[in-house]
């Protein structure tokens, strides 16, 4: 019997009455995005018939907008009946899209500032199998969406025996909550470059656009007038990039701030939870059952600040393995010691692992193709071409290719333990992984015909979160490592 404050999903729910403003917006940023161009000449280049040609079109995209949103809110329902999560969209052409409760995989919650204002939030429920959001909610109350993912969570666990036999008796604990100064040390240990080239790319699409509308005279005339004010164009390329890398490090500590205002991670009795955003704050959650396998990653500046970059891998369909994967930047040591102990608690008896490494092979092959060749294909066009000032680049390259994979080589390792499996790699970014056999769903043995005649393979763990690959191991210990693992596999099915 439902209690009289509590939801009977079982009957057919709306969304909140926000959806309409939802999807509107969603509709007029998508025509902004489409238009702009022209909005922008009708601002530099204004004429009376394309004022009134603009403002008729904006008022008949903005009725039937409108009148489309206000129909799609009320012939729209969801509800759950005989072991299906069910939704009913649609008034001129209805679509019913019914999602069984034993294939969801993740119920994630986001909000936006529209969401914040009216205490509302979408919610998106994917499965195993799915490509994109299987099922999504535009906006419901905040409280209502909580009371969505326990119902369906309780339902779950009737339809599958044991789906939530994960430890329950831990309180809600908050792991790690990000302050200033936290925010400010993940910022300027971001990839910098990457915020640079995103805004290149920006600005030629931009310069694209405006071409195609105001046509090629101006960017010539901008050339010619350019051009007569400076003599050396190295100037100006000096200036740009020194500009392009200012605006790049502020640009990224202040979306780092932005996504990552006010973050959380905390420990629950069946898994763990982030929040985290200061406009649209997103909530994530990772049971224990559907934690595939944890990894996290410290590059130069990070080991510096003694911090780290934990995910969280879930299972998830392959394309959605990235969005699912739930990041938690800015870790420190005590973090990832606690996920550690979670995931894999039989991890901390030291005794039980066995190291190996990988197979010399590993290291002259990847030098043979990323070192040699490519420093004799250089030498040999420079002085074919005479261009005898890139000979210092191409002599330098087989060195330095050298150390690189030396390095990488050394720094490979791969732990074998009776419950798991843990991988430590990287050259400059340092990766460890960690992987309960339990959670393997089958494994490829693999050789290449070099690899068959040095007796070396590759191995390569598949889970429900994507692969985990081993590299160049003794072909004897990759076949026991393989057989142990199907073992398990099996055993896991019986």
């Amino acid at each position: 019997m439902t209690h009289p404050d509590e939801i009977d999903f079982s009957l057919p729910n709306r969304q909140s009455p926000v959806a309409i403003l939802l999807i509107l917006f969603r509709l007029f940023r998508f025509l902004f995005r489409q238009f702009w161009p022209v909005l922008l000449v009708f601002f530099i280049q204004p004429k009376r018939a394309t004022l009134f040609g603009l403002i008729w079109l904006g008022v008949i995209l903005a009725f039937l907008s409108t009148v489309n949103s206000i129909f799609s809110y009320f012939y729209s329902v969801y509800y759950v009946s005989e072991g299906e999560l069910i939704l009913e969209t649609g008034w001129l052409r209805r679509t019913r899209l019914s999602v069984p409760l034993d294939r969801i995989q993740t119920i994630s919650f986001q909000q936006t500032f529209l969401h914040r204002l009216f205490n509302t939030v979408s919610v998106e429920i994917d499965t195993a199998g799915s490509k994109g959001s299987e099922f999504s909610l535009h906006a419901i109350q905040h409280k209502q969406a909580h009371a969505l993912r326990d119902f369906l969570l309780r339902q779950r666990a009737e339809e599958i025996p044991g789906a939530l036999e994960e430890p329950t008796s831990i309180q809600r604990k908050v792991l790690l909550q990000l302050g200033v100064f936290d925010l400010f040390k993940i910022g300027i240990s971001q990839n910098h470059l990457r915020t640079a080239g995103i805004l290149t790319a920006v600005g030629l699409g931009f310069l694209d656009d405006l071409e195609s509308v105001l046509g090629e005279a101006v960017y010539k005339d901008w050339e010619k007038t350019v051009g007569g004010y400076f003599d050396a164009l190295w100037w100006l390329t000096l200036a740009f990039v020194v500009i392009l890398l200012i605006l790049s490090f502020f640009g990224t500590l202040i979306l780092t701030a932005i996504r990552n205002y006010d973050l959380q991670f905390i420990q629950t009795g069946q898994g763990f939870h982030v929040e985290a955003g200061l406009f649209a704050k997103r909530e994530q959650s990772a049971n224990f059952r559907k934690i595939q396998f944890i990894r996290w990653t410290a590059h130069p500046i990070q080991r510096w600040l003694g911090m780290f970059s934990l995910r969280l891998y879930q299972a998830a369909g392959y394309a959605l393995n990235k969005q699912k994967t739930i990041q938690v930047p800015g870790c420190y040591w005590p973090q990832l010691e606690t996920v550690q102990r979670v995931y894999f608690p039989e991890a901390t008896h030291e005794g039980d692992w066995e190291w190996h490494e990988l197979s010399p092979h590993f290291f002259s092959r990847r030098f043979l193709f990323l070192g040699i060749f490519p420093a004799i294909g250089g030498i040999g066009l420079s002085l074919l071409l005479r261009e005898y000032q890139f000979l210092p680049i191409f002599l330098l390259w087989g060195p330095c290719a050298f150390f690189w994979q030396r390095r990488l080589f050394r720094t490979f390792f791969v732990g074998l333990h009776p419950e798991g499996l843990q991988v430590q790699e990287g050259f400059f970014t340092r990766t460890t992984t960690y992987l309960r056999w339990q959670k393997t769903q089958g494994i490829s043995l693999k050789q290449t015909p070099y690899q068959q005649n040095h007796a070396v393979a590759n191995l390569v763990l598949h889970t429900a979160s994507g692969d985990i690959k081993l590299p160049y191991l003794p072909i004897g210990k990759a076949r026991s490592i393989r057989d142990y693992v199907l073992f398990q596999v099996e055993k896991k099915k019986d």
